[in-house]
């Protein structure tokens, strides 16, 4: 597994999945939404473009500064050498600002500080720092991942840009796969997970995004949990919903000795799954026995 940095709501758990359900019909890969970019990251395939689009600034100059060789071997030596404390975190706190936008840093500085702020806090909801590790296990996991993170950057395009621009620019490429992950609906989102990236999205960015993709010819991956909303607006002959997996909550805050909450993680997609995800992927299995 490369994971580069962790993320509130990553996908690093549908790895395996996503590995059987991108066409390998494709040769244009776009994630609108990047956050971490663990499915990148661990996709078997090699595309023709890769880009990884994020809004949130931090994030936008991790991979950036990683996606360029002539500043990934600095970026790597900083993120390295950071210190694990509630000191760090505390000062990367101050040097975001209130805006989000490392006023008055570089963009090396301004990176490392969204690594801190993202790795060492709580669920890496970026406010609360998380404590429980130690400098030398810190530092040891961060060498092994970062090396070999860099060699999965080649070629990859990352952008800046607001995600309904990139998907209005790919929507109609029939060469291309879209791969969503927004900011879930905060009605289907946990107690106290209201408010937690950097660029959140209200109903109304919602209702926008599903009729921005409704008639697109491309490819698209949508996460989200279930809605009336998104399976209402993406219910056309061309729209295929199902069970992705069923997970524990991972951001989930729960009493010593308890269980989190297990959810089930949907996707939307609109063109005929390939043949092994209808074996792999517990929805899509689920569907064939119900049509056996």
């Amino acid at each position: 597994m490369y994971n580069y940095f962790s993320y509130y709501g990553g996908k690093s758990r549908f790895v395996f999945e996503m590995r059987h359900l991108i066409p390998r019909s494709c040769n244009i890969y776009v994630e609108a939404f990047a956050g971490s970019g663990v499915l990148n990251l661990n996709s078997p395939l090699v595309f023709d473009i890769t880009i990884l689009n994020d809004r949130d600034y931090g994030i936008y100059l991790l991979h950036n500064l990683m996606a360029d060789k002539k500043t990934q071997n600095e970026l790597i030596t900083r993120l390295t050498n950071v210190e694990y404390s509630q000191d760090a975190f505390n000062n990367a706190l101050l040097l975001q600002g209130e805006d989000n936008k490392f006023t008055g840093l570089s963009e090396m500085e301004a990176a490392e500080a969204k690594f801190i702020l993202l790795t060492q806090s709580f669920n890496s909801n970026q406010k609360n720092w998380a404590g429980g590790d130690t400098q030398n296990a810190y530092n040891r996991r961060l060498k092994y991942n970062l090396h070999s993170v860099k060699q999965k950057y080649s070629g990859v395009t990352v952008t800046n840009l607001d995600a309904m621009d990139l998907i209005n620019e790919y929507k109609m490429n029939e060469k291309a796969i879209l791969v969503l992950d927004p900011p879930y609906l905060h009605r289907v989102r946990g107690k106290g997970a209201t408010n937690v990236y950097k660029c959140e999205m209200n109903d109304e960015q919602h209702k926008k995004l599903l009729n921005l993709i409704n008639d697109a010819k491309c490819k698209i991956v949508l996460f989200g949990y279930f809605s009336t909303l998104y399976d209402t607006a993406l219910d056309g002959k061309q729209w295929n919903s199902f069970v992705l997996k069923r997970v524990s909550k991972s951001c989930e805050v729960v009493q010593a000795g308890n269980q989190k909450t297990k959810v089930e993680e949907w996707v939307w997609i609109n063109y005929p799954p390939p043949e092994s995800a209808q074996f792999y992927i517990p929805g899509l299995r689920e569907q064939r026995k119900s049509l056996a």
